[in-house]
């Protein structure tokens, strides 16, 4: 695309901390939500669902953002955002998840839920394949799941999202060599059962862990086989270099054709709102520090500049067996000495919103009658000092470990790390 398209500011719907009794592992931070505002209340239970009529996309070009190379395009063993940007455009699973965060038909057209609430019927697209043309069958789809969970995968994540499939820890301790939850009916036909009746088992199936590989492929080529993926969704991977990754739309998709001809990460060139600027980059998000810029009127950005909420969640999370987080008060005092309002407010320069449990507005499930634990000081010392570390050099070191390389911090980190000296004397090491 040879014309800017947009700056996109991130509104982050939410700064959080909630620790306390029921949330002795994670103190949830900060969550942003993606798409819109709505609430949407808990998916009811379906016996059955079909895929809609869903027209082919028009469109064509390039779209260029910015981008980080990929730890890895295994989906079954992703676990990181900037790998699964692009696992789940380059493949499809049973499964999807539609605009209302509800699982939708993707490579099964139509499932059916046994009387039993355990057992799940899912029939194929017959005209689904590979970006080689390879039809994808039944076959297709154990052969992943049971990949997925092989110990030999390594997968960290599958027995999260596989687990609930009878079978499901034998095949991941090696105990057995295939899943005895899986049975294929037909080509197209294949049935799952579960442990136990599990409403969001259809929601985990949505995970890359599940997603569909070509056996074929990673049997020929090894590890060599994720160079050049033979994909089974929207796009194929095209260019993979320390420069840039470069996704061009696959022709053999079964669903709805992508309105792009290619979307084009740029790995290496600089600052992205700079490469935004300059014509090099369609679209960017608005650094905080860049906020006040975009949004004034008299700049010839604003007219450009959109503001989106993104659905993703920031949070503190506690070792619950290491000291002090151990003890709940430690956990509450830390809640309570940090002040989301001003953290939203200043640091992020109002683009974020005080949050008080990990699901945001938007999401199935989401609670606006939820009440946090507010910031109160006071409070926070008063925990503390009543804690089984309140006494003089019972404090042990606090280590606060963020992603990054080098020895850099972002802006909420380093408030956080000055609410907690200031409001409760502890000295953290980041």
């Amino acid at each position: 695309m040879s014309k800017r398209m947009c700056l996109v500011l991130v509104l982050i719907v939410g700064i959080l901390i909630l620790i306390g009794a029921a949330c002795a592992a994670t103190g949830y931070f900060m969550y942003f939500q993606n798409g819109g505002m709505e609430e949407h209340g808990p998916q009811g239970k379906a016996s059955s669902a079909t895929r809609p009529e869903r027209p082919a996309a028009q469109g064509g070009g390039t779209l260029r953002l910015s981008g980080n190379l990929p730890p890895t395009l295994d989906p079954a063993v992703v676990q990181d955002s900037t790998s699964a940007e692009y696992i789940v455009h380059l493949f499809s699973g049973l499964v999807t998840l539609n605009d209302d965060l509800e699982p939708a038909p993707d490579l099964a057209e139509r499932w059916e839920i046994g009387d039993d609430g355990r057992t799940y019927t899912f029939y194929l697209v017959t005209d689904a394949a590979f970006s080689d043309g390879r039809p994808i069958t039944a076959e297709d789809v154990v052969y992943s799941l049971e990949r997925a969970l092989r110990p030999e995968t390594g997968s960290p994540v599958a027995g999260d999202y596989l687990g609930d499939i009878v079978g499901a820890a034998d095949l991941a301790a090696g105990r057995t060599d295939r899943l005895e939850g899986v049975r294929i009916i037909d080509e197209y036909t294949l049935e799952i059962r579960i442990d136990e009746p599990k409403a969001y088992f259809l929601s985990k199936l949505t995970y890359p862990t599940a997603f569909v590989v070509d056996r074929e492929q990673i049997e020929a080529e090894g590890e060599r086989w994720m160079q050049r993926p033979n994909a089974s969704g929207p796009f194929v991977l095209e260019t993979l270099s320390r420069e840039r990754v470069v996704l061009a739309r696959n022709e053999y998709y079964h669903g709805e054709a992508p309105a792009l001809d290619r979307v084009e990460y740029i790995i290496s060139g600089g600052i992205p709102m700079t490469m935004y600027e300059n014509d090099l980059l369609d679209i960017v998000n608005v650094p905080a520090f860049e906020v006040d810029r975009v949004a004034d009127p008299h700049n010839p950005l604003y007219a450009e500049h959109r503001i989106n909420p993104e659905l993703s969640v920031q949070y503190l999370a506690f070792d619950v067996e290491t000291p002090p987080f151990d003890d709940v008060a430690v956990r509450q005092a830390i809640a309570h000495a940090i002040d989301k309002e001003r953290i939203a407010n200043l640091v992020l320069r109002g683009t974020a919103l005080p949050a008080a449990g990990i699901l945001p507005p938007g999401m199935p499930g989401h609670d606006p009658d939820l009440q946090g634990l507010e910031y109160d000081p006071e409070r926070a010392r008063e925990l503390l000092a009543g804690s089984r570390y309140g006494e003089s050099g019972a404090m042990p070191e606090i280590v606060l470990t963020i992603s990054g390389t080098s020895g850099y911090m972002d802006g909420v980190t380093r408030a956080v790390v000055a609410m907690l000296e200031e409001n409760l004397g502890i000295d953290v090491m980041v």
